[in-house]
């Protein structure tokens, strides 16, 4: 059964739309001064392209993501991305004067590798995603040439050097976000069909022990009554076999629930049709009871102890005098029990021949195959017998517990997740050395007069960065979560430590932004709250270097507010993949319920049609005849009993009760002799050549009266089956190869 589709990717394709949308805005909105400032530099169509890609065109992804059409919004990513790209390479040509004079500082859009990156992930999470990425910081690279006069080669190659790799980093987060949510959607779908799987096969046994039941307790309980009947067909056997066919007819319109009211009642019409002298007690616990219960335990309730009633009857007796029995039906809040006890002979467990279905199927099968059903039978000889039915109230464990799903356990079943986060893997150990080498290359550019603090600051960085990227428990534990809170603060004070604040323009706090790269590294890794309380650490770091040196607090902004956006943007999408999960485990639970249920009822239904039906079927004209409440003649009585055989033979020994070896059978039970047939194979099918071979063993083997005991055991050496056949006075084993 096709259970799950894509929730957790669509939900985070949609969210991861909307946040780079949102991203872009923001973007303009911090970059608004420059913008403002740069106006006049521009052309006014590359200022409407820019407007486009920038403000238009994120404003469409929201729109579109905010009505829950994932796939419309992935769309439109896919649109947008590659213009971003070619709006950056088309700046130098948007240029009034072709290029920008120094002090209006570098070109604004250069700075929207961050949103380059991040559409590029939304739209391609594979190799395109990333391809596009390398092809926006290299139109970083040209533009930053061409919007300059002079020559400045070695700052656009570190333009797009930072740029490759600030893309790179929120590119791989996206990525791993939308490809850690299809992991979810497979790990979900696996679970529920799973549950499914499980339920199916439940249902499927469950119906067939109640009809095993049904047919023991109903159907073969009034033919064998019938065929004792002397002459005129005694009421009660009459209205067993009308009640007999209205169930049969029922079964296939089933009802959901019963009162407990209905329950009691049923208990003590059918118990009393048994033992006229009976009664039903009904106890209730204190606090709030039960009102209802499924349909189908009811029925499974009130046919168990009916037979448990008729064991009673039938055995119990004592030569000292009549035997008390009591029924009592005890109603709680979340159980339901019955009890009959008698005060009869009783018997040893131990000694019941196993193959008999009253207690092991009609009783203790029948409760033990509902969900919170059990049955128990206490007895000693000579000291009567209980019998005690229990139900309780619970969720199917099936459906409730495989098909759940939230976050930590989501996480926790997916051993391979920091896999498919990409920790670990080249990729990811080839984006860190690319981040530890543009921070080298920033840092070497700058050319320290402080070697050593610089150093210092670059060999933390590379020490964090393998933290970050080795694969490991997910989340991450504790001593790697402080270092990767501490080791970046470190870093950025080390590496601002030659910095003097009022000079602190162009690339003079890359620590900065190395520290907030790591912490991001941090946040995916599981860890968002310690990750947010490090990069807090490095904002007041730059507060204190500020204060410090002789700065200006109003210089912080400026310095932090593009690293913390890159931040807050990998903590957004990891909590964004945490509710995911969390939402995708309701889900899961409620499309698993469904499912089950669904799958449950159609195992049963299918059962029914396949075991209970042509059952019930070959029965029906008898079980007709014996309603009417007519004498029976000696040749209906016959026929009625051969059928009574033939259908105990089908529940008994399934494997023998084939069309051929059932003919010969019913042949040779219409000259008198008592067949008896046992089938301890536990296999489902015999070959025809095996059906034919036992057919004629049982035939050779018939006596001329008495009784023949036919019973068929796995065989060994001969991967077939081996037949022993029993009579009066002789027992011969018969080996019947597989081939026949």
């Amino acid at each position: 059964m096709e259970l799950s589709t894509a929730i957790a990717t669509q939900r985070t394709s949609r969210v991861v739309a909307m946040i780079c949308a949102v991203g872009s805005l923001v973007y303009v909105a911090v970059m608004s001064p420059l913008i403002v400032a740069q106006w006049s530099m521009f052309t006014e169509w590359w200022l409407a392209l820019a407007a486009t890609v920038f403000v238009v065109f994120p404003m469409v992804a929201v729109a579109v993501a905010m009505t829950d059409r994932p796939l419309v919004a992935r769309r439109v990513v896919r649109v947008w991305a590659p213009l971003i790209p070619i709006t950056v390479l088309l700046m130098p040509v948007g240029l009034v004067l072709g290029s920008i004079p120094e002090p209006l500082g570098s070109p604004w859009v250069l700075h929207a590798t961050l949103v380059g990156g991040a559409v590029s992930a939304a739209a391609w999470t594979d190799a395109r995603g990333f391809i596009l990425t390398g092809i926006t910081a290299a139109c970083v690279i040209v533009s930053r040439i061409g919007a300059r006069a002079d020559d400045i080669l070695t700052i656009a190659v570190l333009d797009g050097f930072a740029a490759l790799a600030t893309g790179t980093v929120i590119a791989t987060l996206i990525a791993a976000t939308i490809r850690a949510s299809a992991s979810l959607d497979a790990l979900a779908a696996d679970v529920g069909e799973q549950t499914v799987a499980i339920a199916t096969a439940n249902a499927m046994t469950e119906e067939r022990t109640r009809i095993v039941g049904d047919v023991h307790d109903g159907v073969l309980a009034v033919l064998l009554g019938a065929t004792r009947a002397t002459e005129q067909t005694s009421p009660a056997i009459a209205a067993d076999a009308a009640r007999v066919i209205a169930r049969a007819d029922a079964m296939h319109h089933p009802a959901d629930s019963t009162a407990l009211s209905e329950l009691v009642l049923r208990l003590n019409e059918r118990l009393t049709s048994i033992d006229p002298t009976l009664a039903v007690t009904t106890a209730f616990e204190a606090g709030p009871t039960l009102v209802t219960m499924p349909a189908e335990v009811a029925d499974a309730m009130v046919d168990a102890m009916a037979e448990a009633l008729r064991n009673s009857v039938a055995y119990a007796g004592t030569r000292s005098g009549a035997v008390h029995r009591e029924v009592e039906v005890t109603i709680a809040a979340t159980t339901v029990a019955v009890t009959i006890s008698d005060d009869g002979m009783g018997f040893t467990p131990s000694h019941v021949d196993p193959r008999r279905l009253g207690i092991s199927t009609s009783i203790i099968g029948r409760m033990s195959a509902l969900t919170g059903g059990s049955a128990t039978v206490r007895t000693v000889p000579g000291h009567g017998t209980t019998v005690e039915l229990w139900w309780r109230s619970v969720e199917d464990e099936s459906a409730s517990s495989a098909g759940t799903l939230n976050a930590d356990q989501t996480i926790a079943l997916s051993p391979q997740l920091s896999r498919q986060l990409g920790f670990g893997s080249p990729g990811a150990i080839a984006i860190a050395v690319l981040v530890v080498a543009t921070q080298t290359a920033l840092a070497a550019w700058l050319a320290s007069t402080h070697p050593v603090p610089t150093i210092a600051a670059l060999a933390l960085i590379a020490v964090a960065a393998a933290l970050v990227v080795a694969r490991g428990r997910f989340p991450m534990g504790r001593i790697r979560t402080g270092a990767l809170v501490v080791v970046p603060m470190l870093a950025v004070a080390l590496g601002l430590t030659p910095v003097d604040p009022n000079l602190a323009g162009g690339y003079a706090g890359w620590s900065i932004g190395a520290g907030f790269t790591l912490l991001l590294g941090a946040c995916l890794q599981g860890r968002p709250g310690w990750a947010s309380v490090g990069g807090l650490g490095i904002v007041l770091v730059v507060i204190a270097w500020q204060m410090l040196g002789g700065g200006s607090l109003a210089a912080v902004p400026g310095l932090v507010v593009r690293e913390v956006a890159l931040f807050a943007m990998g903590a957004i999408f990891t909590f964004q993949f945490r509710r995911t999960a969390r939402l995708l485990g309701s889900l899961s639970e409620q499309r698993t319920s469904i499912a089950v249920d669904l799958a449950r009822a159609n195992a049963r239904a299918e059962a029914r049609r396949r075991e209970f039906d042509p059952l019930i079927d070959s029965a029906r004209p008898s079980l007709a005849m014996i309603a009417t409440g007519n004498p029976l003649s000696v040749a209906e009585r016959q026929t009625i009993g051969l059928l009574e055989a033939r259908m105990r033979d089908q529940l008994r020994a399934p494997l023998l009760a084939r069309p051929t070896i059932a003919g010969t059978v019913e042949t040779i039970r219409r000259a008198g002799i008592d067949v008896l047939l046992i089938d301890d194979t536990g296999l489902d099918a015999l070959t025809g050549a095996q059906e034919v071979a036992v057919a004629e063993a049982i035939r050779a083997a018939a006596p001329a009266g008495g009784s023949l005991v036919v019973r068929a055991t796995l065989d060994g050496p001969s991967d077939g089956i081996r037949l022993s056949l029993a009579t009066d006075d002789a027992l011969e084993v018969i080996a019947i190869a597989k081939s026949g």
